[in-house]
């Protein structure tokens, strides 16, 4: 069976003035990519915005925040992921901190495909039945 996620927030708008929100969607800038500030759109943003649900998922919490929209914006924007519980994150596999780091670089030219994604060691280790997102050890 396949999965397909869509619809990350305002798919389809292509300005922010469009979405009738400054900073996103209903929800606000919490899982924009970088570019999409500048008004940039490639399919990498979504990679982008799978970092974030994986994080979210992994975590409890976002992994860009602040007091405002302009806050988040900036801390997105720098790439600055503000660990809400930096023990969790630190007891997180090797793996599925990298593949977070991965999906969540501010360059889009250097996050990977879904494709790639998708041969990333941690989703190998789960293919093999051995996938564990925290290392207790």
């Amino acid at each position: 069976m396949n999965v397909k996620i869509i619809d990350f927030d305002v798919a389809g708008t292509k300005t922010m003035e469009a979405a009738g929100i400054y900073g996103g969607g209903v929800h606000g800038p919490f899982y924009c990519a970088p570019e999409v500030f500048k008004n940039e759109y490639t399919d990498k943003i979504d990679i982008w915005s799978v970092g974030v649900i994986l994080y979210f998922m992994l975590v409890g919490s976002l992994p860009f925040d602040g007091q405002t929209n302009e806050e988040v914006i900036a801390s997105i924007k720098k790439g600055e992921i503000k660990h809400q519980n930096p023990q969790l994150w630190q007891h997180l596999s090797t793996e599925a901190r990298d593949l977070v780091q991965t999906l969540l670089q501010v360059n889009p030219k250097n996050r990977p495909t879904a494709e790639l994604a998708l041969q990333h060691p941690w989703f190998k280790m789960a293919e093999k039945g051995d996938l564990k997102s925290l290392d207790l050890s």
